[in-house]
């Protein structure tokens, strides 16, 4: 089961390159849906709730933002099982710190899709 601190190598869909996406809210025990958003290059018109820089995680070399706009609800069992067959590759966990970080920035980003706030908010209150 995914859990809240966890991080991912997949590549978005209709894409290549795979971005880092962090488990932002744990699978739920019953739906098996987690909240995961994920991690970019900082650019001009990103957006700056959360910002990582080197050392937060091993993953960022550079400026990164944490992309809400991105953030989606998925079958957490579905990913589960690629990381089981290797299809996604597991990452090295957030710090609680930065788990901590990215989740307020998900409640607190303009850009953040609102079923998501919904749906994490619900998922965090049952925790």
């Amino acid at each position: 089961m995914l859990t809240a601190g966890q991080t991912i190598l997949l590549p978005k869909p209709g894409h290549d390159t795979a971005h880092l996406w962090v488990v932002v809210v744990s699978a739920s025990k019953i739906t098996g849906e987690a909240v995961i958003v994920n991690l970019t290059t900082q650019r001009t018109h990103s957006d700056p709730t959360v910002i990582l820089q080197p050392g937060d995680h091993p993953f960022v070399q550079h400026a990164t933002v944490a992309f809400f706009a991105d953030a989606r609800i998925v079958d957490g069992r579905l990913l589960a099982k690629g990381v089981e067959a290797c299809t996604f590759r597991k990452h090295v966990d957030c710090s609680p710190a930065l788990l901590q970080r990215i989740q307020e920035g998900l409640f607190s980003s303009p850009h953040t899709p609102n079923k998501v706030k919904v749906f994490a908010g619900n998922q965090l209150s049952q925790a």
